[in-house]
């Protein structure tokens, strides 16, 4: 904020622009736009009459730690779904087999049982294929839910709420919060990142009508929607690759198409874990950055046609990495002709260099914390401080996986990090 306030100063004394400037007023601009369509949005009420869903459960899962799965399947089962079907793919898992059949045994009265099969083809996908062969033929609404997802109370009551408020809605997700969040700098992080898409571009998305990614953790399909789409989830490619990351968003993409609406219910609420290395955190985030631009690249004619607002969305996101890059190259190319002695006209500081060092950090904590203001005032009062650091983090970690992505978009990077999640740090379970 501090350099573009000098060269806003600059531009009206020597009428000199600076590729900064605009990019600033890119960022504030989409800032605009995405918050105040998230200040409309409000969470689904029925109120009116009890909600009677057939309801079944889905969790495909490959190697989760056996105590903290055993506590996913009983905070889910508490909740009476219908059915719950576990589905262990990939290697042969004992451990997890054996903790169904130990589940069932012990499960107090009242509570749903699970419903567990294997396959050996690993893949989330093939995972959700091979529970959708034996679900309930009267299921209504199917819930897809990641392994390390653990619910809270009405996780399940309120995420049923939008379906029956409106037959056009086919695909609610939860509210996604980090487990034990503070534990390390990476995780506090993890936790920025998901609160300010959670107060910004999903609510907003969600006002719409028209959320573009359902983030997998917890997400709830009607279950006709699943079964009308389940060839084309298992066999969709992209570029001439068969795409394994993203089923979350690949559905979202194909429960829009057959037009039905896909929503956030913010009072449904899911915890779930944070890579603990910056290492693990790289490896998810290219993942997603993968999975969601490739998805950007084939919904675009789509989303022009469709939800323009999701467009802009996504395609800011995408643009605006390449932009920043561009400020910085610019600046070096300009510094360098400079000193070979070409007379083009920079930015100078004139000020002390301690001044000039406060004032960007100042400038950084308030240009980032006034968009993001409810967000800071829900976490505790370090972050503030800690927002340089955040901002470096976004800078020369966040552009650069964001770019890479882009580059990656024709590969297949797999499932992603469920094996690495065993060596995290144990979060506490809410």
């Amino acid at each position: 904020m501090y350099t573009f306030f000098l060269m806003v100063e600059d531009y009206i004394k020597t009428h000199n622009l600076h590729l900064f400037m605009f990019f600033f007023a890119f960022i504030f601009i989409r800032w605009g736009i995405v918050f105040f369509h998230a200040i409309r949005y409000k969470p689904y009420d029925y109120e009116d009459k009890e909600i009677n869903y057939f309801t079944s459960v889905l969790l495909p899962v490959v190697d989760e730690p056996l105590d903290l799965f055993y506590s996913v399947l009983m905070k889910i089962a508490r909740q009476n779904p219908s059915e719950i079907i576990v589905v262990i793919n990939g290697p042969k898992n004992e451990g997890l087999e054996n903790l169904c059949v130990d589940f069932n045994r012990n499960l107090p009265i009242g509570f749903t049982p699970v419903q567990h099969y294997y396959t050996p083809v690993a893949g989330k996908r093939n995972g959700i294929r091979v529970a959708m062969e034996h679900i309930n033929p009267n299921s209504d609404i199917t819930v897809l839910v990641d392994s390390d997802t653990v619910w809270t109370e009405d996780t399940l009551s309120e995420l049923l709420k939008p379906f029956a408020c409106d037959q056009k809605i086919g695909g609610v997700t939860t509210r996604q919060k980090i487990l034990d969040p503070d534990r390390k700098l990476v995780t506090m992080f993890a936790n920025l990142l998901e609160e300010i898409r959670a107060e910004g571009t999903m609510k907003a998305m969600s006002v719409t009508g028209k959320v573009g990614c359902l983030p997998g953790r917890t997400i709830a399909f009607r279950t006709q929607i699943l079964i009308d789409v389940m060839y084309d989830f298992m066999n969709e490619t992209f570029m001439g690759f068969h795409k394994e990351v993203s089923d979350d968003r690949s559905l979202t993409n194909l429960t829009l198409r057959k037009g039905y609406k896909t929503v956030m219910q913010d009072t449904s609420v899911i915890y779930t874990d944070a890579p603990t290395e910056w290492k693990k955190f790289i490896r998810q985030q290219l993942r997603w950055s993968e999975g969601s631009q490739y998805n950007n690249l084939r919904m675009t004619p789509w989303m022009l046609k469709n939800a323009k607002l999701m467009c802009f969305i996504y395609w800011s996101d995408m643009i605006s990495p390449m932009m920043l890059v561009s400020v910085y190259a610019n600046t070096i190319i300009c510094k360098v002709l400079n000193i070979l002695g070409c007379a083009i006209p920079t930015l100078a500081y004139t000020a002390p260099w301690w001044q000039i060092i406060l004032f960007i950090l100042l400038g950084c904590i308030i240009s980032f914390g006034s968009r993001n203001i409810k967000v800071m005032r829900s976490v505790k009062w370090y972050y503030t401080l800690l927002l340089p650091v955040f901002i470096l983090v976004l800078t020369v970690v966040m552009v650069p996986i964001r770019l890479l992505g882009l580059m990656l978009c024709s590969d297949d990077m797999e499932w992603g990090t469920r094996k690495l999640e065993e060596d995290n740090d144990k979060a506490e379970v809410p």
